[in-house]
């Protein structure tokens, strides 16, 4: 019950702040905002994954969980590879995803 209710707060507060402090970072880090832009989608990606596949995503990125699971023969991952892989215009960021996030984590 503890958990369902810090995870209401987190999500009201978060809808109420989400855009004004987006804004005021932006406005902040206007020198930086490559990175910091950056940084902030790569996060919504982890939050992605963790809505699109639960527990199972556990730090991972949308694209290296759907490269992982095609890999584990359900090829019907491919096309969702594929077109990620589309959208960022890089045959390899799939695979260089999971490389970074399954492969390194095990050395």
């Amino acid at each position: 019950m503890r958990g369902i209710f810090l995870f209401l707060l987190a999500l009201v507060i978060t809808i109420m702040f989400f855009y004004p402090l987006l804004f005021i970072q932006i406005i902040q880090k206007h020198n930086k905002l490559n990175t910091f832009l950056f940084n902030v989608a790569v996060h919504l990606d982890y939050l992605w994954a963790s809505l699109l596949f639960g527990v199972k995503a556990d730090g991972h990125t949308v694209s290296a969980i759907v490269y992982k699971r095609m890999l584990e023969s359900d090829i019907t991952y491919a096309k969702y590879v594929n077109a990620i892989n589309f959208i960022f215009n890089d045959k390899k960021h799939c695979f260089n995803a999971f490389i970074k996030e399954f492969k390194e984590e095990t050395i």
